[in-house]
């Protein structure tokens, strides 16, 4: 990783065992909001969420051989769009213009 972006993930405290898929994201110029790789002392599940206008299709695409899933949206996200949100409180879905994917445990 070229040593300007690791200052960058640095400065943003991203996760290091997530860090791999964000460099990728960042080069198919997608816009990332929150970010996490899961595991003790975070959330259950690593997780990603960028700005759905961003980006080249290539996570879209290859997200499943990473292991990651779309967040499917539920019945809890409505009232969570219309304050603006970005994510679901509840469930984690992406809102907004921002989209989720989570890498389930197994």
């Amino acid at each position: 990783m070229k040593k300007n972006m690791q200052r960058a993930m640095d400065r943003l405290d991203i996760d290091k065992g997530i860090r791999y898929i964000i460099r990728q994201l960042w080069k198919h110029n997608y816009r990332t909001a929150f970010s996490c790789q899961g595991g003790v002392g975070h959330a259950d599940e690593a997780h990603v969420t960028y700005f759905f206008n961003s980006g080249d299709g290539w996570f879209e695409k290859k997200s499943f051989e990473y292991g990651f899933e779309i967040m499917p949206r539920n019945k809890c996200c409505s009232s969570n769009e219309k304050e603006g949100y970005q994510y679901c409180s509840r469930c984690g879905a992406g809102l907004n213009g921002h989209v989720a994917y989570f890498k389930p445990r197994f």
